[in-house]
Parts: structure tokens; C-alpha cells; sequence
């Protein structure tokens, strides 16, 4: 058996999966007025790295340990009922039983009256789909490493914790400052 990412009734294909979720959530971009050097407690927000459909993601500085991170921070305006919040619980719950090194790791999750955030690695290299689109194609060998360590980290999912990840894309896929993969959005 192996446990989906949304632990609701699992979709019979991908495009019913996409419908599913534009039937359920309001389509809300969080409030454009965070600023670099806006703070959350325990952290200072630096500058966007990403946007997806009911999130942002940040690159932010721990304030005690100097140590950079990704904070993803999910509008609660953008979550419309209970089967919402489950799927950002989800993906919580999800990203705390990981520990592999070629899948983000995750730090902390909290929130506030207006927002979850999810706290998690900083990939310095950003995502394959911003390399490719920067530099063009990866090397033959590059791409060998690459491919082994997204096995690595599928093996590690389905064999070890019966998860499918279901949304592989090059987004999806992260390069620390090795450029080794660091796999990555575990829900919404």
C-alpha cells in the first residue's frame, strides 16, 4: 500500500487531482507587503525565491543561529475549509518523517492569525528549472548524477515510507551549493 501525499480520496488521474484542487481552494496569493528585513518570530525574511497557487516561499535568517532557510508561508485566506487545512497538515506531518540527503530537510512549522509557516533547507542553487532556463542543458555526467540521486531519493519514498511524491518536475527539484538534488513540495 502506499500512502498519498493527501490523505483524502485519491484522485483516478493527475487532471482530476488539478480539479480537485481548484474546486477546493480559493485561488489567493498572499499579501504582497513582506518585505526584505520583515520579521517572523525567530526569523528575518530576505528576499522571494518562489510563488506557487496558496504560498510564498522566502529566504529567511534564523536570528539565533545566523543559519539561512527557506520559509514557505501559506495565507490562511487561501485555505477555504477543513479539507484545505488537511492538505497543508499533511504535507507537515509528511516533511517531518523525512530524512534523507537528497530531500529537503525540514526545521519547524507555526503559525499565526493570517499564516502557516513551514520552516526547511535553504537550496543555495535554486531549482533545476531555473538552471536549465539560466544555463541550458546539464552535462551528460551531471545529468547521470542527477538522475541517480532522484532514484535515491524515490527509492527512499516508496520502499521506506510507502509515500508517492506525484508532482516530480523540475520546480520540484532542488540544488544545494553542491548542486546535488534536494526534492522538495510535499502538498499544495
Amino acid at each position: 500500500n502506499v500512502r498519498y501525499l493527501w490523505k483524502l480520496k485519491e484522485p483516478d488521474t493527475f487532471a482530476q487531482l488539478k480539479i480537485f484542487i481548484f474546486k477546493n481552494f480559493q485561488y489567493n496569493l498572499m499579501d504582497e507587503s513582506i518585505l526584505p528585513g520583515s520579521k517572523i518570530p525567530g526569523y528575518i525574511l530576505n528576499n522571494k525565491i518562489g510563488q506557487g497557487s496558496f504560498s510564498n516561499v522566502y529566504k529567511a535568517t534564523h536570528i539565533v543561529t545566523q543559519v539561512d532557510c527557506a520559509i514557505k508561508i501559506i495565507s490562511k485566506s487561501s485555505l477555504t475549509d477543513q479539507q484545505a487545512k488537511q492538505l497543508v497538515d499533511n504535507e507537515i506531518d509528511i516533511m517531518k518523517e523525512l530524512d534523507h540527503p537528497f530531500i529537503i530537510q525540514f526545521y519547524e512549522s507555526f503559525e499565526d492569525d493570517n499564516n502557516i509557516y513551514i520552516s526547511m533547507e535553504y537550496a543555495e542553487n535554486g531549482s533545476v528549472y531555473s538552471y536549465i532556463k539560466k544555463n541550458g542543458k546539464f552535462d551528460e555526467c551531471s545529468s547521470r548524477e542527477l538522475f541517480c540521486e532522484i532514484l535515491s531519493a524515490m527509492d527512499y519514498l516508496h520502499n521506506k515510507l510507502k509515500i508517492a511524491h506525484r508532482d516530480i518536475k523540475a520546480e520540484n527539484i532542488l540544488l544545494d551549493k553542491d548542486n546535488n538534488i534536494l526534492l522538495t513540495d510535499f502538498g499544495l
